[in-house]
């Protein structure tokens, strides 16, 4: 969240460089394959209990929200 607020300059912007879109949405995507899949490494590698996946997806749904 924190690295959306120093962007705001860029993303309040007429043209905003795609690589900026890119990579929040990269994180966004990322973060759902590997945290919140079943299948994704680390669920099916048994790291994150249902708390922590509780939480990243919380952030993930902060981080997209404040990005759109």
């Amino acid at each position: 969240m924190k690295a959306l607020q120093v962007l705001v300059p860029e993303i309040e912007k007429d043209f905003v460089d795609k690589r900026i879109i890119s990579s929040v949405w990269g994180i966004c995507h990322l973060g759902r394959m590997w945290a919140l899949y079943p299948e994704g490494m680390l669920q099916r590698n048994n790291l994150l209990d249902e708390q922590q996946i509780a939480q990243i997806d919380d952030w993930i749904t902060d981080i997209s929200y404040a990005a759109l």
